[in-house]
């Protein structure tokens, strides 16, 4: 029986989680509210909310699993031209490698807007 190098093995496995983490994101943006969503004033989910459903898989506590030095803190937003709601929306909507992109449709604009404000106030 051909032995299996443990690189193509460690390889295979990592594909494993990132497409497991992939799938766990997508879900919770197909979701409904949950009991454990908060409202706003106008009966639409918060910003932290939104967050919780939507990004904290991939951006627990304003981190990055995919790349540790992309976080969503105050400073490195600011680095990457990233320190205002709108540059946030924009930027969620064409990321680039490593994160998906939310399209209008998929994530709208009032939605966006309020995750991007929190992101902002939170971390």
């Amino acid at each position: 029986m051909p032995r299996v190098p443990m690189v193509g093995t460690k390889i295979a496995a990592f594909a494993v989680l990132v497409i497991s983490l992939s799938l766990l994101g997508c879900a919770g943006q197909q979701g409904g509210m949950s009991a454990g969503m908060a409202n706003d004033a106008s009966g639409g989910k918060t910003g932290a909310a939104l967050f919780k459903q939507r990004c904290a898989s991939c951006h627990p506590n304003g981190g990055n699993v995919f790349k540790a030095e992309k976080t969503l803190h105050k400073a490195v937003l600011s680095a990457n031209n990233l320190a205002n709601a709108d540059a946030l929306v924009k930027y969620v909507r064409k990321p680039g490698q490593g994160m998906p992109k939310f399209s209008e449709r998929s994530l709208p604009d009032p939605e966006a807007r309020k995750i991007a404000e929190y992101v902002l106030k939170t971390f």
